[in-house]
């Protein structure tokens, strides 16, 4: 059987403040490695059989110190994305693209590209605060004599009024009976010009009560969510809250929390300057599939929009 081969059919790149996201389009699904060095590639001709025939003037590139870098992307995919930030002004970097197919390394690699980094002249820095939608339903899935794990792979969910309900939180009620509770976000970032180049975003959100302040809550991306938001694959994590206050003392202490999580590179690559950008907030158990031991552990939230705050500057 032929060893599973790959061949790059585009490449692109989008200029940040700090470096470039470089994304690489396949024609098979596969997983890639950016294999990148600041050295110029040294180059030397070996004799290849080929058909029956040698061909001696087959150029062969060597790259003795380098880096890899994986791909964002979970698993085998058509589209590869590469986040390179802290990239140095005026540095030349070297790299090709290598991979796995359905797990097996492939002996295909692609041509060796040349790219330096030249940041052009900039405006700002500028800001915008952006308040969440107030009518998105929160997102609840609760299935009586499911198992935990059935519960949260399950399709369905029940689209919850936040008067009912402004919990971010995992439940257990009995040995087969839970409840999943996410918030969905929607931030309508059409507002930020569409050649802004965002370095820096923080979301806010108001909190009443904390059940288990060890549970960290995060913010993932769910560009799959739909209007009205129905539950599905929330993708990748972006964020984690930091520790705020002291443990609470018992749970009818109520405390009045600011809570904010600070924005990483992944999570300021998926602001969508056209249209909204959607996230969700999940507990850290949730995101990790670990099934609540608790009747509930995570955070209640004040019914009151989110907001973000986006800083960004401008080209010349």
């Amino acid at each position: 059987m032929p060893p599973p081969r790959f061949s790059v059919r585009d490449i692109q790149q989008f200029i940040q403040l700090t470096g470039y996201i470089i994304v690489v389009t396949t024609d098979v699904p596969c997983h890639l490695f950016m294999r990148w060095t600041l050295q110029n590639p040294r180059t030397h001709k070996d004799p290849e059989l080929k058909r029956g025939a040698y061909f001696p003037e087959r150029v062969r590139f060597c790259v003795v110190e380098y880096e890899d870098n994986e791909q964002t992307e979970a698993g085998d995919t058509l589209t590869h994305t590469f986040i390179k930030l802290g990239w140095p002004e005026c540095q030349t970097r070297y790299f090709y693209f290598w991979g796995t197919v359905a797990g097996e390394p492939s002996p295909s690699e692609s041509p060796l590209f040349e790219k330096h980094f030249k940041l052009p002249p900039m405006n700002g820095p500028y800001y915008a605060q952006i308040d969440a939608d107030p009518w998105v339903l929160w997102l609840r899935r609760m299935f009586n004599g499911a198992p935990y794990l059935v519960t949260r792979s399950h399709p369905d969910a029940t689209l919850v009024p936040s008067s009912d309900t402004r919990y971010v939180a995992q439940s257990k009620l009995n040995a087969n009976y839970f409840l999943i509770d996410r918030k969905p976000l929607y931030f309508d970032t059409s507002v930020i010009p569409n050649d802004a180049f965002i370095y820096a975003a923080v979301m806010w959100a108001q909190t009443d009560y904390i059940v288990d302040l060890e549970k960290d809550i995060h913010i993932v991306s769910a560009p799959d969510l739909h209007d009205p938001p129905v539950l599905s694959d929330y993708g990748y994590v972006l964020s984690r809250k930091d520790k705020e206050i002291s443990t609470l003392l018992t749970p009818d202490i109520r405390h009045v929390l600011r809570c904010h999580w600070k924005i990483n590179q992944a999570g300021l690559a998926s602001i969508d300057k056209e249209a909204k950008t959607k996230w969700a907030m999940l507990t850290i158990d949730d995101v990790n599939a670990h099934e609540p031991v608790n009747t509930i552990e995570g955070i209640y939230i004040v019914n009151e929009p989110e907001h973000l705050i986006v800083a960004y500057y401008l080209p010349s």
